[in-house]
């Protein structure tokens, strides 16, 4: 279990940051910046990867497994991205957990996890809206949401209308 300390260091700091908003945060918010901070101040971190962006996880008791939130990835119909794991131990030297990959909608990002599991080919499918795709080794856990939305126009169709009088002059 985390320290009083700790947690009160990762409250601290979501606190600290988000106090220069515009708008007062919720407490939903709070909370979710706090669980984030805990895990960068408390050992193990499992990081995922899409593109140049790097999430931390960090290291949860393990009656309580704890989940990071990322990012928001938009893709078109007709894209697809590698997603790469690495998972460290405390002290940043890397393991050989095997992970497993969900998609909360198969039909809008589907999952292709390579045979180490440490990445995963994500391809959209039909358009939709926060499909999380969840990565975790049964104790920690990394999330990133995906909206795919419709790919640029690729046909053009005319359809003829029935021919009618003009209006007379005026």
């Amino acid at each position: 279990m985390y320290s009083y300390s700790e947690r009160k260091a990762a409250l601290d700091a979501a606190v600290t940051l988000l106090a220069g908003q515009p708008l007062p945060p919720s407490a939903a918010e709070v909370t979710g910046y706090a669980t984030v901070f805990l895990g960068w101040v408390t050992g193990a971190r499992l990081r995922i990867t899409a593109d140049p962006i790097t999430y931390e996880q960090g290291n949860p008791s393990l009656s309580q497994a704890t989940r990071y939130a990322g990012g928001i990835v938009q893709l078109t119909d007709t894209q697809q991205v590698t997603l790469t794991v690495q998972p460290e131990d405390s002290k940043g030297f890397a393991t050989s957990d095997t992970l497993t990959w969900s998609s909360a909608d198969d039909t809008v990002v589907s999952l292709q996890p390579s045979a180490d599991t440490l990445s995963c080919l994500v391809v959209a499918g039909n358009p939709g809206l926060g499909v999380v795709v969840t990565v975790t080794d049964g104790t920690i856990s990394a999330t990133d949401s995906f909206d795919v939305v419709p790919g640029g126009v690729a046909t053009l169709q005319i359809t003829e209308g029935t021919p009618e009088d003009q209006p007379p002059a005026a």
